[in-house]
């Protein structure tokens, strides 16, 4: 099922790649902070993240967002502590990206 979508997954990656600015994942107080650049028009963004538990599977999620501002934050209510593999992918102006980042929260 994966490399049916292997290609896909790659474009947005290199989409994602070729920005000037990429969104921001950092762990805060209240939870996971994503914050979008400003040369992303916010008003029509949407997307997904996907939080992968390397150690158990059963806590792995998917956080689907639709947005109007330059920030989206997971409340610390939905993480255990650990490591996450977090992928965040997200459509704008029809054109699709994807960013991966590895954090401990």
């Amino acid at each position: 099922k994966h490399d049916v979508h292997f290609g896909d997954e790659l474009v947005q990656y290199q989409n994602a790649q070729k920005m000037l600015h990429r969104p921001q994942i950092e762990v805060v107080s209240e939870g996971i902070l994503v914050t979008f650049p400003a040369e992303i028009d916010t008003q029509n963004i949407q997307g997904k993240m996907s939080f992968y538990r390397p150690s158990d599977k059963k806590l792995d999620f998917e956080w689907p967002f639709s947005k109007s501002g330059p920030t989206l934050l997971i409340p610390k209510s939905k993480l255990a502590g650990g490591l996450w593999d977090i992928t965040l992918s997200w459509q704008n102006d029809g054109k699709p990206f994807a960013v991966k980042q590895t954090i401990y929260y």
